[in-house]
């Protein structure tokens, strides 16, 4: 884990986000479970997902958050993150500030 998220988004998503990351991590460590990239990145985006809901009026920086998790997931291109942030981020209803092409 190189990076925290600490600064990503005007609501506080990211300063907590590299912990619940990495404690998510630790207690399915714990539990035996093995979950794929795919499923532990899904799982994250889920987390900050319902972290946002706490202020679904306060817009995150998509391509910041994406360049944070990507820190924890280069696996993924930025932009599969940003694609699968932007659809977490719409299906809830919550507010984003989409850098695409920027």
């Amino acid at each position: 884990m190189a990076a925290s998220l600490r600064s990503v988004g005007r609501n506080g998503i990211g300063s907590h986000a590299f912990c619940v990351f990495t404690a998510s991590r630790y207690v399915s460590a714990l539990l035996g479970e093995e979950m794929t990239e795919n499923e532990e990145l899904t799982r994250e985006i889920g987390l900050l997902a319902d972290r946002a809901e706490g202020d679904p009026e306060t817009g995150v920086d998509i391509k910041a958050l994406a360049v944070g998790l990507w820190a924890s997931f280069n696996e993924f291109s930025i932009e599969e993150i940003e694609d699968a942030l932007r659809d977490a981020w719409r299906m809830r209803g919550l507010a984003f500030n989409d850098n695409a092409g920027n």
